[in-house]
């Protein structure tokens, strides 16, 4: 097999990034904006939490699996695939707080591709697509929205054929408790609607029929009802995908005006702290998203509870270099 080589994170101006927004302006502001002490822009947590380390991990080992067999099942190699995560785990061992941790993480990843294999025995109903460029798995598109000055990025996991349709495949890891909560978002969530939204300019050949929700369930008692892996399915209309486009140029609408609010404001108080506090507003108290990020605290709420003391509490974060990269943005549409 080829060498490896990892993508990390979310993509420049996806849902990670709208929905950050969404959560919490002042979230958003924290995460993209702020000056970080030491230099550079936007703040990050030094030492992600585990549960997230350990699907950014899967996700590689899955991208592994389905890329040495994409069309033919019994190609597939678990044991490639498996190496994959634990060469990912390796590349990206700084973000574990002890070795341990690490070592637990990765044999729980481990475990869980191994079974993955076992229960879907090679997965023949799973076919990716391909083009000249190789399979369709994990590939970055950039799309332009008409009446956007900024684009949309993402990073489906696959593409493929299942069940007679094509559709985006999005791998999750979860406890049985968060499962309702990940068919429900499914439904309408922008993640979905963004890679549907993408593919069908991008690709219009292609009929995009929605999301293929791929989920393996972590911890499940033998007594659970769920299956150790899960699959579920939402369509995207055309109509979701037209207000998709909408409320993306006014999402964007808001953090442009509010980012330029907040620069002429810093500007005024030379304090650009100061001025954050004041143009971006902290939704987060009335959005639930202060007590309930992705199942945990919101990781800035030191920082909102210490409101006048953010530069000395933004040393317990890392600069969030990635704030504002400069897009190749000649594929534009």
């Amino acid at each position: 097999m080829a060498s490896q080589t990892f993508t990390t994170g979310a993509t420049a101006y996806g849902s990670h990034y709208l929905s950050t927004w969404d959560r919490c302006e002042r979230l958003g502001f924290l995460s993209f904006l702020a000056p970080h002490p030491k230099g550079g822009q936007g703040l990050r947590l030094q030492y992600p939490p585990r549960p997230l380390k350990l699907g950014g991990i899967l996700h590689e080992g899955w991208a592994a699996y389905y890329r040495s067999g994409p069309r033919d099942p019994e190609a597939r190699d678990i044991d490639y695939a498996v190496a994959t995560l634990e060469a990912a785990a390796a590349a990206r061992s700084g973000e574990w707080q002890t070795p341990e941790m690490a070592a637990e993480d990765v044999a729980k990843g481990r475990a869980i591709l191994y079974d993955y294999h076992a229960f879907w025995k090679g997965d023949p109903e799973v076919m990716v697509v391909e083009d000249a460029e190789g399979p369709l798995i994990e590939r970055e598109w950039v799309v332009g929205v008409p009446g956007c000055p900024m684009p949309f990025t993402c990073r489906p996991d696959a593409v493929v054929e299942w069940g007679g349709w094509v559709w985006t495949m999005e791998h999750k890891s979860t406890t049985a408790w968060g499962m309702n909560n990940i068919r429900t978002a499914i439904l309408n969530s922008i993640q979905g609607s963004g890679e549907c939204y993408t593919l069908s300019k991008r690709l219009p050949h292609l009929p995009i029929q929605g999301v293929l929700l791929n989920v393996a369930l972590k911890d499940r008692s033998s007594k659970s009802k769920y299956q150790p892996f899960e699959r579920d399915t939402a369509s995207r209309t055309p109509a979701q995908l037209q207000m998709f486009e909408h409320h993306v140029r006014q999402r964007h609408a808001r953090i442009l005006h509010n980012t330029a609010t907040w620069q002429v404001r810093a500007e005024e108080l030379g304090d650009p702290w100061a001025a954050g506090a004041e143009v971006f507003v902290g939704t987060g108290t009335s959005t639930g998203a202060c007590e309930n990020t992705y199942g945990r605290p919101c990781p800035m709420l030191d920082l909102c509870k210490g409101v006048g003391m953010e530069q000395l509490l933004a040393q317990g974060f890392v600069a969030h270099h990635e704030a504002n990269p400069n897009l190749d943005t000649q594929d534009l549409e």
